[in-house]
């Protein structure tokens, strides 16, 4: 069982591309240090100072971080290190728009993206109040599948131009709860959605396996961040230089509980 700590949650200040190397990172991390058997080395394979795992990553090393880890280099090496046909780094290109043009012809061409027509119309099925904010649930038809449906959320009696953030729901476990996942526009939430969106502390998971009759045999921290917790703020850094296990599951960007029922 692997959670997310939740104090991450409540002093991450940075950037989504820092957060997706942070997610990149400590998962190669956890599975170079054979957290999951028979997918990578055991933790004995690695060496440990002050109980943090340290990953043989020549790439961590080097300080050539990449966002696909110990894959980096094999990626590079599909080009023969050479720049991408259409690269804009690439004496070729001068003119930045020509080169949009060209290189967003050939992607729509490689991911034979269906026409739909332009842009279909709009509709708005219902709106409400909750909880603060104003609610339009909305739907459109494109000339294929079902209506795609889609939930605006904003501040009761806002006014003007709002910045807008686009959230996805995933579509992992019960594909069926769809954008409820991802949002509360009631106080009557299903139960499964409920336990959905919890997070969890360590003590809680415990409590919850020891009451279900497991008992837990190892816990870890994954990628340990103390002094971030100490000070109340993320420090990207940290999380770059403690790539590797805790036996304190309290101050993981992580935390994993084995458990198994006694004999």
């Amino acid at each position: 069982m692997i959670c997310s700590s939740s104090f991450i949650l409540k002093i991450m200040k940075r950037k989504r591309r820092d957060f997706i190397k942070i997610a990149g990172i400590t998962g190669m991390g956890m599975a170079g240090n054979g957290m999951f058997p028979g997918f990578a080395a055991t933790l004995h394979d690695h060496t440990t100072s002050n109980g943090i795992a340290a990953v043989n990553n020549k790439n961590y090393i080097a300080g050539n971080l990449s966002l696909i880890g110990q894959y980096g280099d094999w990626a590079s090496s599909l080009t023969g290190n050479k720049l991408p046909s259409l690269s804009f780094r690439k004496k070729e290109f001068t003119n930045l728009q020509d080169w949009k043009k060209m290189a967003t012809r050939k992607l729509t061409e490689r991911l034979s993206v269906p026409d739909i027509g332009g842009l279909p119309p709009v509709k708005v099925n219902k709106q409400y109040v909750y909880d603060g904010l104003q609610i339009e649930e909305l739907s459109w038809q494109l000339p294929y599948g079902r209506a795609t449906e889609a939930i605006v959320l904003k501040p009761e009696n806002s006014k003007g131009k709002l910045p807008a953030i686009l959230a996805f729901h995933d579509h992992g476990g019960n594909k069926y709860f769809g954008t409820r996942k991802i949002t509360k526009t009631s106080g009557d939430q299903h139960p499964l959605m409920q336990e959905h969106q919890k997070e969890y502390y360590v003590h809680e998971i415990r409590a919850m396996l020891d009451r279900a009759g497991f008992q837990i045999v190892d816990t870890k921290g994954i990628s340990p961040m103390p002094e971030s917790i100490q000070r109340g703020v993320f420090d990207f850094q940290e999380a770059i230089a403690n790539i590797g296990l805790s036996d304190n599951p309290e101050e993981g960007y992580m935390f994993y509980l084995r458990a198994q029922k006694p004999l």
